[in-house]
């Protein structure tokens, strides 16, 4: 017990950190208000739609909305709470990223590696970024995460956590297919922990596939038609998004490649980490990454991208003896730490500027229709601008989810 009250204690300078980044970057991202309108309806009586009338599933991230309807009833601001509640996942992702590097054998009793691990996940501007948007971006990272601390332990919450990964985003099902493969590569065995868990997921979940089917007819959000497809553009474009991912937190693929090398003396715990880390970025690739540039889909590997530039730290400095060895560790620390800020700054600023200055100009914009319209009406655009209803008195920014 002292010894996990001494780690938390890595907690608070990336606490602090962390809450910083927040408070610089703070805005409401215009896809969060695509899931503010369905919320809005709903609320209303007109149903879990878009456009009244209409049954499309128009967002991809179920649990999300009905948590923000939960405080919508009890007529609580759930726009504000959405933004609050990302960031007390953004504090959890920093905080499994503690518990993990706690209990893997590569790091224990090295407290200046966990500590490393942790600052490189708090300085991640990306974190912070989307963890005040408005989104369930941190919320789903947090149980993607979770997830993999549960399956470490082998865990008998791990079905639970699956599930909620997977109302919080569709790919928390392929959370669970590469925890899986995961058990199967590291243990030459049937998966027999990983594959129960994921069925139990898949059977907590049949009420909300048979939600989907009565109430959409559909299993799949319209988002999923739009987005989807196989094509060397889409391969072009994972290629880009993950390649400006690794410039700007993998330290240009140098810790993964010195981790790989060392694949066979790795725990099988870090192969896992490892392994999972890999899959993730090339489902990110075939995919096509994100439409959002600021590393949205890479958040859940944030922190795991951490945990090997960390091990790598360990791997290239563990013939130094040991009076030599902490400092060089504290020195190559503070300098991946200042990568970790200093590469994506440019980049992650000017995309919160532009949200910045898109929000007033459409806020404007929203403001003067309301002023020369009395009526109860709603406003849909086609693609992206803002809706305003005078009866609800909140402007609600529309583009593809």
């Amino acid at each position: 017990m002292k010894k996990l009250s001494k780690e938390f204690i890595y907690l608070i300078p990336g606490f602090l950190i962390f809450s910083y980044f927040c408070y610089q970057l703070n805005f409401t991202q215009d896809d969060a208000f695509i899931s503010y309108r369905f919320v809005q309806n709903f609320l209303n009586g007109d149903g879990l739609v878009f456009n009244i009338g209409e049954k499309v599933e128009g967002f991809t991230n179920f649990g999300w909305v009905m948590y923000m309807i939960f405080w919508g009833k009890l007529s609580m601001d759930y726009i504000l709470i959405s933004k609050l509640t990302g960031f007390i996942f953004g504090l959890g992702i920093i905080t499994l990223i503690c518990l993990i590097a706690s209990r893997l054998k590569e790091f224990k009793n090295n407290f200046l590696l966990i500590l490393l691990a942790v600052l490189i996940t708090a300085s991640s501007q990306s974190l912070a970024y989307w963890a005040v948007a408005g989104l369930e971006t941190t919320a789903f990272a947090f149980f993607a995460l979770f997830s993999i601390y549960l399956y470490l332990g082998k865990n008998k919450l791990l079905p639970f956590a699956l599930i909620i990964a997977v109302l919080l985003r569709p790919e928390g099902a392929f959370v669970a297919v590469i925890l899986v493969l995961i058990e199967l590569i590291t243990t030459r065995k049937f998966p027999t922990y990983a594959l129960r868990s994921a069925v139990g997921a898949f059977v907590l979940g049949l009420p909300y596939l048979a939600f989907k089917l009565y109430y959409y007819g559909e299993i799949l959000p319209n988002s999923f038609y739009a987005k989807t497809g196989f094509s060397m553009a889409q391969f072009s474009n994972g290629i880009e998004y993950t390649t400006r991912f690794m410039t700007h937190y993998g330290f240009y693929g140098i810790p993964l490649i010195i981790t790989l090398v060392s694949y066979r003396k790795l725990s099988t715990e870090f192969k896992a980490i490892l392994l999972f880390t890999i899959i993730y970025t090339l489902y990110l690739v075939s995919v096509g990454g994100d439409v959002l540039k600021v590393h949205r889909f890479f958040i859940p590997l944030i922190g795991l991208y951490a945990l090997i530039a960390a091990k790598a730290v360990q791997i290239l400095l563990q013939k130094l003896e040991p009076k030599v060895k902490q400092p060089a560790i504290i020195i190559v620390g503070l300098i991946l730490c200042g990568l970790t800020y200093y590469l994506p700054n440019t980049f992650i600023k000017s995309y919160n500027r532009l949200e910045r200055h898109f929000i007033t100009k459409m806020s404007i914009m929203a403001e003067n229709i309301k002023s020369q319209d009395n009526s109860d009406f709603s406003v849909a655009l086609p693609t992206i601008g803002v809706l305003v209803t005078n009866l609800w008195g909140i402007i609600l920014l529309i583009c593809s989810d």
